[in-house]
């Protein structure tokens, strides 16, 4: 039981590690803790290793360009798995006040990364606050 603990106790904290980390939107600062393989997805879209933890978190800070407020009132662990109820706070890049639910779920490696991370806002209520003029160029960059 003993053991177990342990695990959860650092699951844990490696997720809301993890999440202070990306939050910054810097993969140099959050990278060290993902596994070069994780997945990441986010809704319907999926991303592959450390580009695509780039790729999401260049998206978020064009759809939060003056960063975001994230609020955790849950927490589940198990083992190396972690779901967090996450209340997302900020001002979105059409100038919207934002305020939406997530559920974030992570599986953590042995070796203490991420090699999992699923993320689930309501998009339908996303899609309403967000422009996407300017979008396709973030891509080509």
């Amino acid at each position: 039981m003993t053991e177990t603990k342990g695990v959860d106790a650092k699951s844990r904290e490696l997720a809301l590690h993890f999440y202070d980390y990306f939050c910054t939107f810097d993969p140099a600062v959050y990278e060290h803790l993902v596994e070069p393989d994780a997945y990441y997805k986010v809704g319907h879209e999926e991303y592959f290793g450390h580009e695509g933890f780039a790729t999401v978190a260049k998206v978020a800070k064009f759809l939060y360009p003056n960063g975001l407020e994230p609020e955790i009132t849950d927490i589940i662990v198990e083992g190396y798995k972690v779901a967090l109820k996450v209340t997302t706070r900020a001002v979105t890049n059409a100038g919207l006040d934002y305020e939406n639910f997530y559920a974030v779920h992570f599986r953590f490696s042995e070796a203490g990364r991420v090699a999992e991370l699923n993320e689930f806002p309501d998009t339908a209520y996303a899609l309403q606050k967000f422009s996407q003029e300017g979008i396709e160029e973030l891509f080509a960059s």
